[in-house]
């Protein structure tokens, strides 16, 4: 019965000693791990004996174009410049009732064209006589005068034609002839009057399919969108689309 008391003894003696090194061991372990998390700030993490944070971030986006472009509202943008083309034409022409308009040629920068047209009738009277308002001809023709009488008796005298002031004048009314008649310069062929005409052709610029004239010069437009670059503040890094940077607490 000693013997049962005794080894009951030792058993909760033994008891006894394990708790108390498992309160120890506890105790140990709670002391390790308060003082290293005791030695970060507030949302640093402590490993591999360091305590530190990392904050991320958005990069800032930067929009680049190549040498030759002109970045404007996210795209790249260049303007190409060509000489245009010069091309010559005559204008359209067309024949009325009263002027025909024929062999219209394109000479280098010139139109050379002939324009045909009736001749103005007109009446002409012979050389010296004039065309009154009736369309008749009126010709004065001077003639020797003499004299009659003497001392303070003389007077003119017309042995031919008519005494008008103090001369002798033969007055005779011609018909008049008829002339075909064109505008000064132009020719008539004996149906028709013709005019022979150089005039400046029509300069046109052209400029190639997707170009512009703009002052002389055909002009277009090259767009595409610019290259977006993402960078991060210095002591940063990109990572995955986002800027990251960790903090370190000594």
């Amino acid at each position: 019965m000693e013997k049962v008391k005794e080894k009951k003894k030792t058993n909760n003696k033994k008891k006894r000693i394990e708790i108390v090194v498992l309160i120890c061991l506890l105790f140990i372990l709670a002391a390790i791990i308060f003082f290293r998390y005791k030695k970060c700030p507030f949302d640093y993490t402590y490993r591999n004996s360091i305590c530190s944070k990392t904050v991320v971030f958005s990069p800032v986006e930067k929009y680049k174009c190549s040498d030759d472009y002109i970045l404007e509202n996210g795209m790249c943008r260049k303007e190409i410049e060509i000489n245009n083309t010069e091309t010559y034409s005559c204008p359209k022409m067309e024949s009325t009732n009263q002027i025909q308009v024929s062999d219209i040629s394109l000479y280098g920068n010139k139109c050379k064209y002939t324009l045909t047209y009736d001749a103005v009738e007109k009446k002409v009277c012979p050389s010296g006589c004039f065309l009154s308002k009736a369309d008749e001809c009126t010709c004065m023709l001077e003639l020797p005068t003499g004299t009659i009488g003497s001392g303070q008796f003389e007077r003119p005298f017309c042995p031919i034609g008519d005494l008008i002031g103090d001369k002798c004048v033969s007055i005779t009314y011609p018909k008049p002839t008829t002339k075909q008649e064109c505008i000064k310069g132009d020719l008539f062929n004996g149906k028709k009057c013709v005019s022979y005409v150089t005039d400046n052709a029509i300069l046109e610029q052209k400029c190639p399919d997707g170009y512009n004239l703009i002052n002389g010069k055909c002009k277009s437009e090259l767009s595409k969108p610019a290259t977006i670059e993402y960078e991060c503040p210095t002591g940063s890094v990109l990572y995955n689309g986002s800027c990251e940077r960790t903090y370190y607490y000594k």
